[in-house]
Order: structure tokens, then sequence, then C-alpha cells
């Protein structure tokens, strides 16, 4: 390949990540019996769900007739009684709202409904998916470990705050998929650093990227960050680190 494009992006912004989380928040809609119909329609639309294929056209006629109802939401029989022509989305539906929801539970419980969730729906499991997208994939269910290590003050949470969490880690997730070789690399500063070119050029350094913002870590408190000189943890290492990216 001649060009390599490694410009890093938060792991939310990846349509296969997209579509994981409406489903996520289709499902919470599902368990409440009140579903948004802006939600049921990206789920509809995915590539990643069951029978996706098998079911497109049925699947599109269904949109069509959701959006002529004019609602912005569905009560659950409401919704199941369109899907008549859509067998398997439909038993995926009813699958969904058997699952039972407590009002509060640790983050490692919830984490077991999002992975019911994602077997039912058998997400990226019937598509074929191609290099970038089973990277991604690997990526997201090894970030969704985090909601093992996460620790809640008073252990339990409802679902919706637990939802929220993995939102925020992996929109605060920066990936990049592995390319193979090229003549040509368009990097980010971390990734350009140390590496030896023929020729460079250099953009993109304006108000901004320098200097910088204070980074709020996930784990630890802004004043251990500080003490421990992280990245980005105060304004002082930020205006040292701008002045060594610009020598």
């Amino acid at each position: 390949k001649k060009y390599n494009i490694s410009l890093g992006i938060s792991l939310l912004q990846y349509p296969l990540i997209k579509s994981f989380i409406a489903m996520l928040d289709l499902s919470l809609d599902i368990n409440k019996k009140n579903i948004a119909t802006e939600k049921i329609i990206k789920v509809i639309q995915s590539p990643y769900i069951l029978a996706a294929i098998k079911e497109r056209n049925n699947r599109e006629i269904l949109i069509y007739t959701i959006l002529r109802k004019s609602k912005s939401y569905f009560k659950l029989n409401q919704l199941i009684t369109l899907m008549q022509d859509c067998p398997i989305l439909e038993q995926i539906i009813k699958d969904i709202a058997k699952i039972k929801i407590a009002n509060e539970n640790t983050t490692e419980n919830w984490l077991e409904i999002f992975y019911e969730y994602t077997n039912i729906f058998s997400f990226a499991i019937e598509k074929k998916l191609n290099s970038s997208e089973y990277q991604i994939f690997e990526k997201l269910q090894k970030e969704m470990l985090i909601l093992n290590k996460t620790i809640i003050l008073n252990n339990k949470i409802n679902i919706n705050k637990c939802v929220n969490i993995l939102k925020q880690h992996l929109n605060n997730t920066i990936f990049q998929v592995k390319a193979g070789k090229a003549n040509i690399h368009i990097l980010g500063m971390l990734e350009a650093e140390g590496l030896n070119f023929d020729a460079a050029w250099v953009g993109g350094l304006s108000s901004k990227t320098i200097p910088g913002y204070i980074k709020n870590y996930f784990f630890i408190n802004n004043h251990l960050a500080k003490k421990f000189n992280l990245p980005f943890s105060s304004f002082e290492i930020i205006t040292k680190n701008a002045k060594n990216m610009l020598n």
C-alpha cells in the first residue's frame, strides 16, 4: 500500500461501536417497554445484528412503516405488531423483553447482562467482518472489561449509569486500526515520535492542538495525577509538552 493513515480517533466514533451502543440503548428501552423511534430505527438499519441480510428488504419496509406513524415512542406491544414480516427481529425483541432487570446491581453483573443482549442480537457474529471491523470488535471486547474493574462506592448502580460509564470510557479510548507497510505515512504526533523520514510535512498545530487541554484520568484523581506528573494533568506539564512538540 502506498499510504498508511494512522490518526487514532475515539473508539466511540467507529460505526461498529455506534451500532453496539445503539443496541444497548434499545435493549434498555425494550426492558422498560417504552421504545424510542430513533433507537429502534438505528438498530433495524444495523448490518451487525442477526439476519440483517436475510430480512433486509422487509426491515426497510418496517422502517418506512414506523416513520409513517409519526410517533416518538412506541409501546412494546405496538411495536411487535408491526414486525410480522420480520420474524427474526420480532423474536429478538421478545427475547430481550424477557430479561429481568434489577433496580440496581454491580457493574460486573451489568456486564453479564450486556453480554446477554449481545448474544441475543448475535452482534457482529453473523456478518463477515473485514480486518478493520475485526480489530475494532476485539478492542471493544477488551475495553468492556473495565466494568469488572470499576469501583463504585455504594457497590451497586442502576443500568443507565453503567451504560454511561461504558460510553464515557469508549469515548476516552483512542484507537487506530493496524495497517501494513507503506511508503507514505500520515501520523499523529505520538505515532511519529522517534521515527526518521526522508521528508516531513507538519500540520494541524493550531490553538486547538497546542498547548492542549487538562486530562481527567478515569481511575486517578487530579491531585495524584499532578503529583506523579502524568501527561496533560497540569498546565505546567501541558506547556512543557507544547514546547517539546514545537522543538
